[in-house]
């Protein structure tokens, strides 16, 4: 829902970045023209640089099919921020009061950002590698995402302090992140997902020599799944601690183990 956001350029980046992950050939000249904004508009509407007019905010409203309600909140955002007088601004701000008990922070709905999208974990492990380059494009390129998701990504991590850059030199923030503290399972499930379709994208383009994608159909006692879900996060984190000790990384390589029912439940109730 949009109401979760209380900027419009993250409402416009959220858009964006889910019909870029539905489709990886769409672009921002593809988002722009279809917002009927010309491209260098909407990457300077996005960095801040240039706001909307109301005008051009209603018209993006009906482009993006939003519905009465979310159009108005979307349109009061815009006149908040830029409306030529006081009056309409504090008028738009006093609109958007009667959102606050179902808006989310934005701390809040970033955090959710980095669970659901794989590349932000992707990202702070590139800066382990040899040959890391702080460069949107050559992050871009290597993890065959687009610039402004790079971009984006980056924005959210430096805000919840997970990533330093200093003096062009960028650092992963050691911080513990739980994935399940006020993250919704739905957003887990998407980058889990996520994940999936990374795999299966990698038994056809990778060598055998490259990966690693087995599996093993066995019968077991349903006792025994604590048990198991056990050893595999222990195994999970002694591959993560052993590979950790090398000086020489150069790759980025994702984990996953999955371990599900295929038979279907009959109708004794399970002992």
């Amino acid at each position: 829902m949009i109401y979760e956001r209380n900027c419009y350029r993250n409402i416009l980046k959220d858009e964006y970045e889910l019909r870029a992950n539905q489709n990886p050939l769409y672009s921002l000249r593809a988002f722009a023209r279809d917002l009927n904004i010309s491209a260098a508009s909407l990457s300077d509407v996005l960095k801040g640089k240039q706001g909307l007019s109301i005008e051009k905010a209603k018209k993006i409203t009906q482009t993006l099919k939003l519905n009465k309600d979310e159009s108005d909140y979307f349109c009061d955002l815009v006149e908040s921020n830029h409306a030529r007088s006081n009056i309409k601004r504090d008028q738009a701000k006093i609109r958007l009061n009667k959102y606050k008990s179902t808006q989310f922070t934005d701390l809040q709905i970033d955090m959710m950002k980095i669970i659901t999208e794989w590349y932000h974990m992707a990202i702070l492990e590139l800066t382990y590698l040899k040959n890391f380059k702080g460069d949107i494009d050559w992050i871009a390129k290597t993890l065959r995402i687009t610039n402004l998701e790079v971009q984006s990504a980056v924005d959210r991590l430096i805000k919840l302090g997970l990533l330093e850059i200093k003096n062009n030199k960028w650092k992963d923030v050691e911080t513990n992140l739980a994935t399940t503290d006020g993250i919704p399972s739905k957003s887990i499930q998407r980058m889990q997902k996520q994940i999936l379709d990374k795999a299966k994208q990698a038994i056809d383009e990778q060598s055998i020599e490259q990966r690693d994608v087995t599996s093993i159909i066995m019968a077991i006692d349903t006792k025994d799944i604590p048990e198991v879900k056990k050893r595999i996060k222990e195994f999970r984190r002694s591959i993560c601690e052993y590979l950790n000790k090398s000086k020489n990384k150069n790759a980025v390589y994702c984990l996953g183990a999955q371990f599900f029912k295929l038979s279907e439940q009959d109708n004794a109730k399970e002992i």
